[in-house]
């Protein structure tokens, strides 16, 4: 029998009322919200982020990672407010050829903010990576989507019939309408347009219908999507406190204090003064260490790629699924039979796949073109799992039962430190943080005599490729080991490694990235036979490590 899942109330709810809520944020404390924020905060639409953890599957190897998309959202509209208010101080409001930070400008910096994720579906981003791997749903993201939640319309502007594309876009038209009465025709009125709420959440400057008086307003683009916007603000601070990670002091009143409003190129631009190039340094650090801590971790992995799969066997539209909250998709996968079934009881357990490395993308940086086309291409992703399954055959393993990890974390985006998102006022013009830090460009840029680009070398060298496989493949032959006379165990080891492991190794060269085809003379290369034989001794000292524990285990 198929569940279906309401998305709408049944039950009236109360009017909001005037003045600040009460919301207790545990990253910020109290957090004032004015009467529209808690009413935009009731929206169906927006209470289903409750049931969509922001980290995904992280919390499976960091338990305390179960905050929401619902808590971030929240919290990046509390930022916002702190960006309205020292953006208050930079504008004289008896200057009429500066933009206007008035109530509008904050209703809209907070609502951009709040709504900016509203169009994630179930389990964020393992959604979205699920999307990019099939031809007709490829162009399918959250921001798309969000576009449709918030204004209403379709890609071709036509009127969405649904209700659920109908209630963001009612609460503006009646809060506009409720603005225009208290501030009659006010300029940046249009600013609560949903076309606008979505753009500025998007990161894009709003269109407010006269290219003079957007330009007025361009800085709103910064606000949320930047480098240092309040987005990227909220969920590094936020997903290290939940998780337990530490990544360092990042303060978020230092660079709020430190913006300036600069008009350059006929636009009022947000940036920040030159000394606030240390807190964003440190704020980059930050995303560098969670990428690689918390968000690219090898069991998040596995588990993504689990999830995918059950998603590949639902034959749903992306639509038909995108309103559901985490827990029912999983329920969804229950009424499949098969492997949407397993692997809703493997992620409801945490019986996830063990993930054993092959080697990290520095080693194998010339076949960088093969691995992309895997990634990027839906066709390719189809003859990849192809090859998963030739491999798990060979490996003596079950259809679907092995699978690598093939992404590289984005641990350094270049666009960060490329972007001229500082002011220097001596000099009247903008400046990148390489510019100010010269350090980073030596650590991150581009070497001047090889044209390579360091930062590339450096997410390569950081990022290692997984194979994974369930324990079940391997737990007879493990048991039947633990029996083994000690004088026959190492060898009966190494008999296991030969018929099961050494073939997930080598499938991944030779068939995977086709070296043994192409390229034969890799294997002769000094380096790489180190790392292989390093991995051999890694491996069995793995199997033993199992057997070891499978006796202790029998023993209590």
């Amino acid at each position: 029998m198929t569940m279906e899942f309401p998305i709408f109330s049944n039950y009236s709810k109360k009017i909001p009322k005037k003045g600040s809520g009460l919301y207790y944020d545990p990253v910020y404390g109290y957090v004032p919200l004015p009467s529209y924020v808690r009413e935009a905060m009731d929206l169906d639409v927006f209470q289903r982020l409750r049931g969509i953890k922001q980290l995904s599957t992280v919390y499976l190897t960091f338990p305390g990672a179960v905050h929401t998309r619902f808590d971030h959202c929240v919290g990046v509209s509390h930022l916002a407010s702190l960006m309205a208010n020292k953006l208050r101080e930079l504008v004289s409001p008896n200057d009429a050829n500066s933009p206007k930070i008035n109530s509008v400008t904050e209703a809209c910096m907070k609502l951009s903010s709040l709504f900016h994720d509203i169009g994630h579906g179930p389990f964020c981003h393992i959604f979205e990576m699920f999307c990019r791997r099939i031809e007709e749903f490829k162009s399918w993201d959250h921001e798309s989507f969000a576009n449709k939640l918030i204004t209403g319309r379709d890609e071709k502007d036509n009127e969405l019939a649904k209700e659920e594309f109908k209630q963001i876009p009612k609460f503006l038209a009646n809060l506009k309408h409720n603005f225009s009465i208290e501030y009659g025709d006010a300029e940046n009125l249009a600013l609560l347009d949903p076309k606008n709420i979505f753009l500025v959440g998007l990161g894009k400057p709003p269109d407010l219908g006269d290219a003079k008086l957007s330009n007025k307003y361009y800085f709103l683009k910064d606000i949320i999507a930047s480098s240092y916007g309040l987005d990227r603000l909220d969920y590094l601070k936020r997903d290290a406190y939940f998780s337990g990670v530490i990544t360092g002091n990042l303060d978020i009143g230092e660079i709020i204090s430190n913006l300036l409003l600069k008009k350059y190129d006929n636009k009022y631009q947000l940036c920040l003064k030159s000394e606030a190039a240390t807190a964003l340094e440190t704020l980059l650090q930050a995303r560098n260490l969670v990428y690689r801590r918390l968000y690219h971790n090898s069991v998040n992995r596995s588990a993504q790629e689990l999830i995918i799969r059950a998603l590949m066997e639902l034959k749903n539209e992306p639509e038909d699924l995108c309103l559901l909250t985490d827990d029912e998709l999983l329920f969804k996968f229950f009424e499949i039979e098969g492997i949407p079934g397993e692997i809703r009881e493997r992620i409801k357990f945490r019986v996830l796949f063990e993930n054993l490395p092959i080697c990290n993308h520095l080693l194998i940086k010339d076949f960088k073109l093969r691995l992309d086309d895997y990634k990027k291409k839906p066709d390719q992703w189809k003859i990849l799992r192809n090859k998963e399954d030739s491999i798990a055959k060979k490996a003596g393993m079950d259809k679907g039962k092995v699978f690598y990890d093939i992404e590289i974390i984005p641990a350094v985006r270049i666009k960060d430190f490329t972007e001229q998102v500082f002011f220097d006022e001596v000099e009247a013009k903008p400046k990148s943080l390489f510019d100010l830090a010269k350090h980073l460009d030596a650590i991150y840029g581009k070497d001047v005599l090889t044209g390579q680009l360091k930062h590339e070398s450096f997410n390569d060298s950081v990022s290692t490729i997984y194979t994974s496989f369930p324990f079940d493949e391997i737990e007879e032959e493990i048991e039947v080991l633990t029996k083994s006379p000690a004088d026959n165990l190492q060898n009966g080891i190494k008999q296991l490694y030969e018929k099961k492991l050494r073939p997930l190794i080598y499938g991944f060269f030779d068939e995977i990235l086709q070296i043994k085809e192409t390229v034969p003379e890799f294997y002769e290369n000094k380096d790489v036979k180190e790392h292989l034989s390093l991995l051999e001794k890694k491996y069995l000292n793995y199997l033993n490590d199992l057997v070891e524990l499978k006796k202790a285990v029998a023993q209590k």
